[in-house]
């Protein structure tokens, strides 16, 4: 069963702090929107790389994916995450349009991550960061 997660009201401001993901959806074997709707912009399976960061997003945060082109177009706010114990679905709108290399964008936002080497390039098995 998927359960929708939204944003709560906190006293803690580093929780209700947005938070980035840069996600890569290179693949051309899935349309998202196709397969779980309007607005469905990633998902991703427990166990893959970057699942212990993707399940803390909340609505209000920001992703920026990473196209079939190696190209990210757009900045989406997280609108949704409906997440189940073995999945996480993230749904967004368009904010900003970037139309950029991901390289370029990764060195930009001092992104870092185990699967992304000293060039800037995805390593095999790069699925999420968090900036």
């Amino acid at each position: 069963m998927l359960d929708t997660q939204a944003n709560s009201t906190s006293n803690n401001q580093s929780e209700n702090k947005v938070k980035h993901f840069l996600a890569n959806a290179i693949s051309t074997k899935i349309n998202h929107f196709e397969r779980y709707g309007k607005g469905a912009i990633y998902d991703l399976g427990k166990g893959q790389h970057g699942w212990d960061e993707l399940v803390t997003a909340k609505a209000g945060d920001r992703m920026a994916v990473i196209k079939p082109t190696m190209n990210i177009p757009l900045i989406f706010e997280i609108t949704e995450v409906k997440l189940d114990e073995d999945f996480i679905i993230v749904f967004g709108k368009p904010v900003e349009r970037v139309d950029m290399s991901y390289q370029t964008f990764v060195r930009k936002n001092n992104i870092t991550n185990s699967k992304i080497d000293e060039h800037f390039n995805m390593r095999i098995g790069f699925n999420v960061a968090s900036w």
